[in-house]
């Protein structure tokens, strides 16, 4: 805004009588009443076309009556009421279309009584003070679109927020003087399991479910913040894990992994939430996978396991968690394909490779983790040929195999 700029007179450095300002082109931009100093009287302001954009009156200095704002067509944009400086009755605003978009209400006294918003016509938010025990006075927002209703309730060291789909709560959450409080509700926005279960002081405590369209997904009880009990878990892949936790909160005992078939898929079993016991993975059809025993969290004596290709069974034994003494491996088809030999995980000693029908076929020397000695290779379950390695290198090859 700017341009020539027009005062009545002031008196001592303050502005009284008619002060009017005009916009670049010409325009009347505002046309204020003063009074020493102080705004009193009427005011309108224009925009560069000429039209009044709004309407008021001030009383030294504090705006009386309805204020009016216009959009350019001359529609009415919005209207205030005050008395003596405070905003009081119905406060308005219109679109340029005339349809309600904010309604505020306020007490002779000018405090808030509430504030309502429309969208197209379409009722989108209420906002009020509400008292909260213990917490004095706050504000309650609700927020509504299409068929879901949200609530966010604050107050000093107080924040409670609920959604609603329809009448069914699907979203709850409560905190007080910053820690988690009562009844916890979480609906998941594109899987649509809702979980629920209780805060006390920051924790979890009580029953904890997760459940879709009725069907129990995850059950179990906690015990400030610890799993305690039977437990019953569904995970994102096809699997179901029923746990057994004890009363500090650690597995105990057998726990087992379930097929959507029901079918046990896995058994370990945990002494304080350390592995310690039998052990057992079977695949889709019941075969064994793996299957061992555990010692204080670390694989111990007889082992199987099958290779990540699921081609190759490996057998042997374990010693404080490390691989020791001969382990096979046996292909698909059933026929050992190796022979090889751990000292505390590290192989150590002769390495048998067999060809399909069963014949030797390759014989490593290994010491300390690493090739060291000669490879012989076999040709009809004869050797004939050999490498020399020393220390995980390769010095010597195809040196003849001389017969004894």
């Amino acid at each position: 805004m700017g341009g020539a700029l027009q005062v009545a007179h002031t008196t001592a450095g303050r502005i009284d009588g008619v002060e009017r300002k005009f916009h670049e082109n010409g325009q009347l931009a505002a046309e204020v009443h003063w009074t020493d100093g102080e705004r009193d009287g009427e005011f309108r302001d224009y925009d560069r076309d000429g039209n009044l954009t709004m309407q008021g009156a001030y009383a030294m200095g504090k705006p009386v009556g309805p204020h009016i704002e216009f959009w350019p067509s001359g529609a009415r944009r919005s209207l205030r009421h005050f008395d003596e400086g405070r905003e009081v009755g119905l406060s308005r605003r219109w679109s340029r279309e005339g349809l309600l978009t904010r309604e505020a209400e306020y007490r002779d006294a000018g405090d808030f009584v509430r504030e309502r918003r429309w969208k197209d016509d379409r009722l989108i938010s209420v906002r009020e003070p509400v008292q909260v025990d213990g917490h004095g006075w706050g504000e309650k927002l609700t927020e509504y679109e299409g068929n879901f209703t949200e609530t966010d309730i604050r107050a000093e060291g107080y924040r409670l927020t609920t959604r609603h789909l329809k009448d069914e709560l699907i979203d709850r959450s409560e905190v007080i003087d910053g820690q988690m409080q009562g009844l916890y509700i979480s609906t998941d926005p594109i899987q649509g399991d809702v979980t629920r279960f209780t805060y006390v002081d920051n924790q979890p405590d009580g029953l904890f479910t997760r459940t879709w369209n009725g069907r129990v997904l995850d059950r179990g009880m906690y015990d400030h913040g610890k799993r305690v009990s039977e437990w019953r878990r569904e995970e994102t892949t096809p699997f179901v894990e029923l746990e057994h936790y004890d009363a500090e909160g650690q597995l105990d005992g057998e726990q087992r992994t379930l097929g959507m078939d029901g079918a046990v898929r896995k058994r370990r079993t945990y002494v304080a939430g350390t592995l310690d016991g039998p052990y057992e993975v079977c695949g889709p059809g019941g075969e064994i996978l793996e299957v061992g025993h555990y010692n204080m969290g670390q694989k111990t004596g007889p082992w199987q396991e099958i290779s990540g290709t699921l081609k190759d069974l490996h057998s042997g034994s374990y010693a404080e968690d490390k691989r020791d003494g001969r382990w096979t491996i046996t292909n698909a088809e059933g026929h050992p394909a190796e022979v090889l030999h751990y000292d505390m995980g590290e192989e150590d000693g002769l390495h048998y490779i067999f060809a399909r029908d069963g014949a030797v076929d390759e014989v490593q020397a290994w010491r300390d983790g690493v090739r060291d000695g000669y490879t012989t290779y076999c040709q009809y379950g004869r050797p004939f040929l050999r490498d020399l390695w020393r220390d995980g290198a390769l010095t010597r090859s195809d040196l003849p195999v001389v017969p004894e």
